[in-house]
Parts: structure tokens; sequence; C-alpha cells
């Protein structure tokens, strides 16, 4: 053992280097800690010699042994034990979000040009759309007929109205349909209750694909004298019975053009494959002739004139 290392030794067992540690020790805690400020410390009560002070945060004072003791705090003094507090500590109150009420789809405004405008949104063709659009053509058209007597406008008129502006606003004919997005509507409206302002009522409708909310307003039809829409009487339970199906069960547009062919019959009305020609037509077509033309279209009038006279064949 090297003789530096026992002299040291042997001084430490004497008790001759002891001083010097606590004068270190003593300076180390007069520096305080970093973010602690020199008034922090020069604020707390004094403390027993050669006692050492705990500090913890900006502003903590915490005496060794005093766990249960005043704690300062901000620099006010509140009790940690079971004292009432005489400067309580505010705290934050939480209230729980108040949820929103819900938004009708309907604007406050509604004009021509904010239904075209929203026609002409880029957006995919599905039965929200398309029901949205429906429920914006219908209420504008019913809003004109309560407008003053020199601006009002019958429903043929409105609906023509709308698709001029449509066609001059350049939107495609398959996103422009305006009689089938109203019927559509209207069918939402009366099978399932399909309202603007609650969007529960619309969670039915949005189930169906568009291929099939467009094959039900076969059932549907509108009474002109009141402008109203209703379900034919004759196929309301039928109807609404495959409605709640379609629904249920997410039938497809095959299996209720099917069904549909069940409820309504087929068309029993023989079709009319000549239409008689009026009179009036017979003339201007004259008028379009040359006039070499003209001498023949009576012998062409007594050869007709002569086929019809002739019996018919058994």
């Amino acid at each position: 053992m090297s003789t530096k290392r026992v002299g040291s030794a042997v001084s430490t067992f004497l008790g001759f280097g002891s001083s010097s540690r606590a004068s270190q020790a003593s300076a180390a805690a007069a520096i305080p800690p970093a973010g602690i400020s020199p008034s922090a410390v020069s604020a707390a009560p004094e403390l027993p010699e050669g006692a050492k002070p705990y500090l913890k945060g900006a502003g903590f004072h915490v005496p060794p042994g005093t766990a249960n003791g005043p704690v300062q705090v901000s620099g006010e003094r509140c009790q940690v034990s079971g004292e009432q507090s005489p400067a309580p500590i505010p705290v934050k109150a939480h209230v729980r979000n108040v949820p929103a009420q819900e938004k009708s789809l309907l604007p406050e405004s509604l004009t021509i040009d904010v239904v075209i405008a929203e026609y002409q949104r880029a957006q995919r063709i599905t039965v929200q759309r398309v029901l949205l659009l429906g429920l914006l053509s219908e209420e504008w058209i019913r809003r004109q007929a309560g407008r003053p007597a020199e601006d009002q406008l019958d429903r043929a008129t409105a609906l023509k109205k709308i698709r001029d502006q449509l066609a001059r606003a350049k939107v495609e004919k398959k996103e422009a349909r305006v009689d089938l997005f109203v019927r559509c509507y209207w069918v939402a409206r009366l099978f399932s209750g399909w309202s603007a302002g609650s969007q529960d009522s619309r969670a039915a409708a949005n189930t169906l694909a568009f291929s099939a909310l467009r094959l039900f307003p076969i059932l549907l039809q509108r009474d002109r004298a009141s402008d109203t829409w209703q379900l034919i009487p004759r196929y309301a339970e039928a109807g609404k019975a495959l409605w709640s199906r379609a629904v249920a069960e997410k039938l497809s547009a095959a299996t209720i053009d099917a069904e549909l062919s069940k409820i309504v019959p087929a068309r029993s009305l023989p079709i009319r494959r000549h239409r008689p020609i009026r009179l009036g037509t017979i003339e201007k077509l004259l008028a379009r002739l040359k006039p070499a033309d003209l001498p023949k279209v009576h012998e062409l009038v007594e050869q007709v004139r002569a086929k019809a006279s002739q019996p018919a064949a058994a």
C-alpha cells in the first residue's frame, strides 16, 4: 500500500477531514436547485442547525419530518392535516358537453339559386342525396303558390323553371331528374315518416339503394286539386308490407321489382298503334308540298276513300 493512501485512511479514521466535508455540504445546501428562485428559499422558515431543506418545485417547501405540517403553495398557506383550509384552492369545474340540437336540412332562405347550387355539387348519387334534392325541389315549388298573385307559379311552371335553370347551369340530365327525385322524397316520407329535422326518421330510407327506392313511386298518386301526394288505396297495405321487408332484409332492386309486379297488375288497356291525325296537321303538311305535287293530293284522297268504302274481309 502506498504511503499516500495510508495517510488518507489514518486522517479519515481520526476525524481530520470531517470539517472540510461539512463545509462543502452546507455550501451545497445554500445553493438553490435549478428552477427555484432564491426568494422561495429565503421565505422558508428557519430550520434546526444541520437540517437540510427539501425543495420540490417552484414555491414548494416541505421541511423534513413534517409530512402533515403546513405547506407553502404559491404564496398561500393551506393545511394538509384534517383541519379545514382557511384559503381553499379553487378547483376547475368540469361540465359535461350538452348535445347540440339537430339542424334541419332545409336552409333558412330557400331560393331557386340555392336549389340549383345543390344540384351542381359534384357528389355521388346516393339515397340521402336524392332525397335532399327532392326535398329542396318540392319545398321550393310549394312556396311559389304562397307568393303574391303577380309572382305565383303553378306546379308545372315551377318545375319547368327548375329544369330551365339546370339546363343553363349545364347540369347533366342523369343528375337533374327533378320529377323522379321529388317522387322518391314522397316515397320516403309516406312509407317511413322521413323528416328534414330528424336524423332518426331518415335511417330507414338510407338503408335502401337508389335502384330499389326508385321503383316505389309506382304506388303513389298526386291529387291535383289539393296538390298532395298519397298512397294508392288499393296498393297501400301491400306496399307498406313490401317497404318493411325491403328495409329489414335489404332486398335488391330485382326482388322489389318482382314483388311490385305482383302488387300492381300489368296494364290491360290496349295501346293504340295509329293515332288519328287531325286536319290541322294535314294542312301544315300540304303547305310544305311542292306546287307540282298539289294536284296529286286529290287523287290520293279518292284512293283512300275507295279503300275505306270497301267491306272488311270476313
